[in-house]
C-alpha cells in the first residue's frame, strides 16, 4: 500500500479498520518537495498538516533583522504544520523548507476535521500527539535556557543522531541558538576529549 508508513504511524496507538483506513486515504494530497523549496513561508495561511513520507525538513522564525532561526527539524514519520495557522487561518508565525527532496502526505483542516467527527480514535491519536509534542517543546525551551551550548549540543547528538549527517552545521547551531563558529569550536573540544 502506498500509504503504508502513514497508516503504521497512525496505528501505533489506535488500529483502524480497512473502512476507516481508506476514509484516511482518501483524504491524502501527495506534495513533492525539492531541496529548498517551501511547504509554506511566514506570513501564509497554511491549512495542510502533513506527514513526512520521505525527506527532511526544517521550521524557522525570522527575527527583525531578517535572521533566520531554527526551532525544529523533522524527517520520515514526523508531522509537520505551523498549527497556529492551520487552526486560526492566520498567517504562519514560521516557515516550513525542505532539506533534502521530499514527499509529503497532507490532509486540508476541513478533511481531518470530518474524519474526526467520523472516526473519534484519529482525534484522540492527534490530541495524544499533540500533547507530546507540547512536552517536547517545553523541554526545548527549558534546554535552550539551563543547558550550555555544549550541553544543548551533546543532547542534540544523542537524542536525533539521524539528523547529524542530514543538516548542515549552520543549520544545528542555528537551532542550537549559537553561532557556526561557536559550533566548531564545540565539535572540536569533544573530539579532543
Amino acid at each position: 500500500m502506498p500509504y503504508s508508513k502513514l497508516l503504521k504511524n497512525l496505528t501505533k496507538i489506535y488500529s483502524f479498520t480497512q473502512e476507516q483506513e481508506e476514509a484516511i486515504a482518501n483524504c491524502i494530497i501527495v506534495r513533492k518537495f525539492k531541496k529548498r523549496d517551501k511547504f509554506f513561508e511566514i506570513g501564509e495561511v497554511n491549512r495542510q498538516i502533513g506527514f513526512i513520507n520521505k525527506g527532511l525538513f526544517k521550521t524557522y522564525i525570522t527575527d527583525q533583522e531578517g535572521i533566520k532561526h531554527n526551532i525544529s527539524f523533522a524527517c520520515e514519520d514526523f508531522w509537520i504544520t505551523d498549527l497556529n495557522s492551520y487552526v486560526t487561518s492566520q498567517g504562519s508565525l514560521s516557515a516550513i523548507e525542505c532539506v533534502e527532496d521530499a514527499e509529503l502526505f497532507c490532509f486540508h483542516y476541513d478533511d481531518m476535521e470530518e474524519l474526526y467527527k467520523n472516526i473519534p480514535k484519529l482525534e484522540s491519536h492527534f490530541r495524544i500527539m499533540s500533547q507530546n509534542r507540547m512536552v517536547a517543546l517545553y523541554k526545548d525551551r527549558f534546554n535552550l535556557i539551563s543547558l550550555s551550548a555544549e550541553e544543548r549540543y551533546i543532547k542534540f547528538l544523542n537524542e536525533f543522531p539521524i539528523f547529524v549527517q542530514r543538516i548542515s552545521q549552520k543549520d544545528i547551531a542555528s537551532y542550537l541558538g549559537i553561532f557556526p563558529e561557536s559550533l566548531s569550536r564545540i565539535r572540536r573540544n569533544i573530539a579532543i576529549r
